[in-house]
């Protein structure tokens, strides 16, 4: 009688036992395909940053990246159509009041045809301080502005091109960064799992037909 349940308690024990190993196996292998690729997840980010987060089964921090690159790229691409539209603005408005050469492409000429009224002066001027005749502009960048308002209005143009163009280039790095956080994120959450994050992206109006990028980012770790 008591060899009979001895059996039956090793037979439960060995049952318990080895329900308990299996789960632990389960789980082990659960968490194995779970675990997802962080070089995969790394490249989705550089590509379109929140995407990694979004792979990584953390949404609520990959969602707000998404929309700040949105935000980012269509901001860049109104700088980039105001620099372009701006630029050949400025350099018809000078060959049609102030006769100088639209072939020109060089921004250092532009802005000494805004600062000055004309080629003439400007060489003189730079006589008088003592430069070289070799530093003198030829005819081939020549100009002359017969009214000071035309010449103001060119300078004008002329520097909110280059202030749509700086803007561009601010977008490009707003860019650069938001995929570095992304990347930086996406390491942080495959370590440590998902956490709470907020992030806000607006674009505002400001003077001068420009746009502002604003993007505020917390974390709670």
């Amino acid at each position: 009688m008591k060899l009979k349940i001895l059996t039956i308690l090793i037979l439960c024990s060995a049952v318990l036992f080895g329900q308990d190993i299996f789960n632990g196996r389960a789980y082990f292998e659960e968490e194995k395909i779970e675990r997802k690729s962080l070089s995969k997840a790394i490249a989705l980010s550089v590509l379109i940053p929140g995407a990694g987060e979004i792979f990584l089964d953390s949404p609520r921090s990959g969602y707000p990246l998404i929309a700040a690159e949105g935000v980012i790229w269509t901001s860049g691409a109104v700088f980039f159509v105001q620099h372009k539209w701006r630029n050949d603005r400025s350099k018809w408005y000078a060959a049609r009041y102030a006769e100088a050469n639209p072939n020109i492409d060089d921004d250092d000429y532009y802005k000494i045809v805004g600062l000055y009224p004309s080629r003439k002066v400007y060489n003189l001027i730079l006589q008088q301080m003592g430069y070289n005749i070799n530093d003198l502009l030829d005819e081939k960048y020549n100009w002359e502005w017969l009214e000071e308002s035309q010449q103001m209005k060119f300078y004008d143009l002329w520097t909110s091109s280059n202030r749509s163009k700086r803007n561009f280039e601010y977008a490009i790095g707003a860019a650069i960064l938001n995929r570095l956080v992304s990347v930086l994120n996406v390491l942080r959450i495959h370590r440590y799992g998902p956490s709470k994050v907020d992030i806000n992206a607006r674009a505002t109006a400001i003077h001068d037909n420009n746009i502002g990028i604003s993007i505020m980012a917390s974390y709670e770790f």
